[in-house]
């Protein structure tokens, strides 16, 4: 609001100080369009994230198996599994690190799995991220893709690491 005032022949122009309402709403309009910008950026960059740490978990994981593959002079039987997913103690406790128990950066759970030939001997060993009771997959097909790029061929079908669906398989050992 404006008031003018004449004193000693001179006209004054008084202004309350504050903002108009077309100023603040160019600036809440600007706030917006910069928010709507950097969100799905910042939701970008978490998903790298999380795709980086459980490659880096993956890899972690299967060392341990390995050396216990090593040390124990063959991978780790159908009994050590199931005793490790159930929670029983197993020879792989002393193998693998604390994070195999927790959910994985994308949600999910840890599994170690094998199948044998039919004549008994093991055919292939893989660690599988897959939903598990209370933890679903928190990334989609497209991020998962991610992953077999950062670790393997960035095919989901083959290589070390295969996708199917919203299951990942890394496999550690693979006999044809």
């Amino acid at each position: 609001m404006i008031s003018i005032t004449v004193k000693g022949g001179y006209m004054l122009r008084n202004r309350r100080s504050g903002f108009s309402m077309v100023e603040l709403a160019i600036v809440v309009s600007i706030i917006g369009i910069l928010a709507a910008l950097a969100i799905p950026l910042f939701k970008n960059i978490i998903v790298r994230s999380k795709i980086s740490t459980l490659a880096s978990d993956l890899r972690v994981h299967s060392e341990s198996i390995r050396r216990f593959a090593l040390e124990e002079g063959t991978y780790p039987t159908k009994r050590d599994i199931e005793d490790n997913r159930f929670g029983l103690t197993s020879r792989l406790d002393e193998y693998l690190s604390h994070s195999w128990y927790l959910p994985t950066p994308i949600g999910g759970v840890y599994r170690l799995n094998s199948s044998s030939l039919s004549s008994g001997k093991l055919k292939n060993v893989f660690i599988e991220v897959s939903a598990g009771g209370k933890e679903p997959l928190t990334v989609g097909y497209k991020d998962l893709m991610k992953l077999d790029k950062e670790i393997d061929d960035g095919s989901p079908g083959s290589g070390f690491v295969r996708i199917s669906g919203r299951r990942v398989r890394y496999y550690l050992m693979v006999k044809k």
